[in-house]
């Protein structure tokens, strides 16, 4: 699966967002009463290989007041930003406690000049994640989970619309997609190390496959990290709703779990205190979740190595170093050194141009 993805979206014959490509994405978007401001963080540095079918812009309406724009003309990325535009639909629809985690206003949707179009409002926020109190951030995170949490498929009456709008997951395409993960990292590196890793996930996963099936059917985002979220006043708004299916409740926890373990360890180690003491008989379902997303993760990372070059390629490697240690200590129940942590951090921000690590900082990743 990560193969084709790969390969799909490396199409030598498909370029990366360039100045002729914005010069006609302006032009489209001045018709329709909007501009696009000089600095893009999304589609620029270590992001730019992101944006080769889909490219996610901030401009200003008429008045200039800041939007978002999501916009391609190739099928993948037009596809991919209708799925999203149905998940915002049809989720304004369910009769669930989307107060707790909203999303910005639609302004426009639709096809102009050959590409497509969702424009939404832009959410400030008076500080990012990152660098809010953690107890501030566990609580949020917290907030923003019980409350995909709060809808469980089976207990609504909206089956049938559900699975027409959103992908499913159960516990044998949990399986199916591991077990890809695995033929994508054998065809792109030989790495043993990695492989005997990837082999205990596959194997973890499969012995406790009905574990994975009684904590599904819920709301999931599964890209739930910093960058996916806003914040303003006590509101949390949901960015990428393409991100979200229906399928185990702790693959949301999953991703940001392991993306903490790189990026805020001792508020990882908060939340697993957290569930340990408040959800031990669940807490294996959040394993099996950390193990699958870790598996996507290396899989992506493994994609990169034969088309990426000089520091990019370097960062690559480190990557899944660090994954592969994440993945090892996670499936033996150990927390991850953090000298482990510190180390790659260290080498990769060594690796980083200063132009990389602005944009980082503006980006609010690190």
């Amino acid at each position: 699966m990560i193969a084709r993805i790969i390969d799909s979206l490396y199409n030598p014959t498909i370029m990366p967002a360039n100045d002729d490509m914005l010069a006609r994405i302006r032009t489209t978007l001045t018709a329709l009463g909007y501009s696009i401001t000089e600095d893009q963080p999304h589609i620029s540095g270590e992001r730019a290989h992101l944006s080769v079918k889909k490219q996610v812009l901030l401009g200003k309406n008429a008045a200039g007041v800041p939007v978002v724009i999501k916009t391609s003309d190739h099928p993948d990325g037009i596809k991919e930003i209708l799925q999203e535009k149905t998940a915002r639909d049809v989720l304004k629809r369910l009769s669930f406690a989307m107060d707790e985690l909203l999303q910005a206003e639609e302004l426009f949707s639709g096809s102009e000049d050959g590409r497509y179009f969702l424009i939404t409002s832009y959410i400030p926020q008076e500080s990012i994640f990152v660098i809010r109190p953690i107890e501030e951030q566990f609580f949020l995170a917290l907030r923003a989970f019980e409350a995909q949490e709060a809808f469980h498929a089976t207990t609504y009456g909206h089956a049938r619309e559900i699975r027409n709008a959103f992908e499913v997951y159960t516990a044998v395409t949990y399986l199916d997609s591991f077990h890809g993960f695995l033929e994508s990292v054998r065809r792109y590196t030989s790495n043993p190390r990695l492989d005997a890793a990837l082999v205990r996930g596959s194997r973890f996963l499969e012995e406790n496959a009905v574990v994975i099936e009684r904590y599904g059917n819920y709301l999931t985002h599964t890209d739930f990290v910093p960058h996916n979220m806003r914040l303003h006043g006590r509101a949390i708004y949901a960015l990428d709703l393409a991100s979200v299916r229906f399928g185990n409740k702790y693959e949301g926890w999953g991703r940001f779990l392991n993306y903490m373990t790189a990026h805020n360890p001792p508020l990882e180690r908060m939340l697993i205190t957290y569930l340990r003491k408040n959800r031990p008989e669940e807490y294996l379902a959040v394993r099996l979740m950390r193990v699958y997303k870790l598996g996507y993760l290396l899989a992506y990372y493994a994609g990169l190595l034969p088309i990426t070059t000089g520091n990019h390629l370097k960062i690559t490697e480190l990557r899944i170093e660090l994954w592969t240690t994440v993945l090892e200590e996670v499936l033996d129940e150990h927390p991850v050194p953090d000298e482990v942590v510190q180390k790659y951090t260290h080498a990769r921000n060594a690796l980083r141009s200063e132009e990389e690590k602005r944009r980082q900082r503006e980006f609010a990743e690190t």
